[in-house]
């Protein structure tokens, strides 16, 4: 963490989204950024300065990840456009034929990311 004042609770208590995105290094927006920040205020004003600054730690390092993350994932969808569609996504959305069905399973087929499932029981 460069900014050795990241942490400080007086900052966070009244940190704004826009605050938290450049907290983070992002260059844009990430969603929600802020009711992000208004949940980041209510963890530093609910809690005593120790543990605050653990659980801050914390979310700070699930966030940076998140947002690694979901850039791995976009570069990917990118990269495979590329290589599959020739960079256009109206061919993808071509190739399904109308089909809404068909098109999940081309998604689902050629981004990675896209590939959550869970079973139901």
């Amino acid at each position: 963490m460069r900014d050795k004042e990241a942490l400080d609770t007086g900052r966070l208590a009244c940190i704004t989204g826009s605050q938290l995105q450049e907290l983070l290094s992002l260059t844009k927006p990430m969603p929600a950024q802020d009711t992000r920040a208004g949940l980041l205020r209510e963890v530093v004003l609910s809690c005593n300065y120790s543990s605050c600054q653990q659980t801050l730690r914390g979310y700070y390092m699930d966030l940076q990840c998140r947002c690694i993350r979901g850039a791995r994932e976009w570069m990917q969808v990118g990269q495979q456009l590329l290589a599959c569609f020739d960079g256009r996504p109206e061919r993808l959305i071509a190739q399904a034929q109308g089909s809404a069905a068909r098109l999940v399973d081309i998604v689902t087929e050629t981004f990675p990311g896209f590939r959550d499932c869970t079973v139901y029981k």
